[in-house]
């Protein structure tokens, strides 16, 4: 169940709905792109939390 809540996160982060290559390289190339993004998103999530918009430094 996680899995899917995770998958069905980064597809709407991302907008992995629509494939936009035809070709196999192209939709590999596309699809780690999107997976990179969605990693990288999910990680600023992660850690967002442990800033203030408060603090100065």
């Amino acid at each position: 169940m996680q899995i899917e809540l995770a998958f069905k996160r980064m597809k709407s982060l991302t907008g992995l709905g629509y494939l936009k290559k035809k070709n196999p390289t192209g939709v590999q190339a596309w699809l780690h792109g999107k997976l990179l993004v969605a990693c990288l998103l999910e990680r600023l999530l992660a850690i967002s939390g442990h800033f203030s918009p408060q603090e100065t430094g």
